[in-house]
């Protein structure tokens, strides 16, 4: 029989566990990206219709999840979603997390950035090889790669306002006390000045392409206004994924 009670004292109304289960996931999501179809269109699944888009070849069947974007092939651009009002809600905390296949140590990859008024907020692997995570220009790494390329790996990073922290396959690898940095990157109402979020590439403003492509598999990427806790980061490792808007 299945188990009902209230989410709130506020709102009575009463939910079962998985209806529960769903609104804590999707709670503060900005953005998410299934890449299950082919083609160079991906829908938001968030509701909030942050659609993304890639240069053409830019997807595989052979994801962690049905599809995934494949960039092996990108040059000059990566995957963009437009600026928007829900992503500029993304001003004091964020939380990105996704599948990926590991490349190698060289070069900087990107797997997801937003140009903001100083800086950027980014999710990256680094020069080394090891997952990194940017606000404005302060700078958090995992002591090492995440994998060695040759299996998905799920990554994650959170920053709260004060302290980021990154999750490899849902245990939390590194944590730094940064400080309050401003992720502003545009009007509220989403309009002219605010860029989107780029997916697997950093936009440079002064060659006007991406930089940092991730040339390689991305899958299930999700965009958070908000800090994922570490259960939530250990539930999405483990298969769970926000409810289909």
């Amino acid at each position: 029989m299945a188990r009902y009670f209230d989410v709130h004292p506020d709102n009575p109304q009463k939910r079962s566990i998985s209806q529960v289960v769903d609104l804590i996931r999707n709670d503060g999501l900005i953005a998410y990206w299934a890449f299950d179809q082919s083609g160079n269109s991906y829908p938001d699944y968030s509701g909030n219709h942050n659609n993304a888009s890639a240069p053409a070849g830019s997807w595989t069947a052979a994801g962690e999840v049905g599809g995934a974007l494949d960039l092996t092939s990108a040059s000059y651009f990566a995957a963009s979603a437009p600026g928007s009002a829900s992503v500029n809600t993304i001003t004091s905390q964020v939380s990105i997390a996704a599948w990926i296949m590991p490349l190698a140590a060289g070069a900087v990859h990107t797997i997801m950035s937003r140009v903001i008024n100083v800086g950027y907020w980014k999710l990256t692997l680094n020069i080394t090889g090891a997952l990194s995570f940017t606000a404005g220009t302060r700078v958090v790494a995992s002591p090492g790669p995440p994998g060695d390329g040759t299996k998905w790996v799920h990554v994650a990073a959170s920053y709260d306002g004060t302290t980021a922290r990154l999750y490899v396959n849902g245990a939390q690898v590194a944590m730094a006390n940064i400080g309050a940095i401003s992720l502003a990157g545009g009007p509220a109402d989403g309009g002219a000045g605010g860029y989107g979020p780029d997916i697997g590439g950093t936009y440079d403003g002064t060659v006007a392409y991406d930089t940092d492509i991730y040339y390689g598999q991305m899958d299930e990427i999700v965009l958070y206004n908000r800090a994922l806790t570490a259960a939530e980061a250990d539930a999405l490792a483990r298969g769970a994924l926000p409810a289909r808007r």
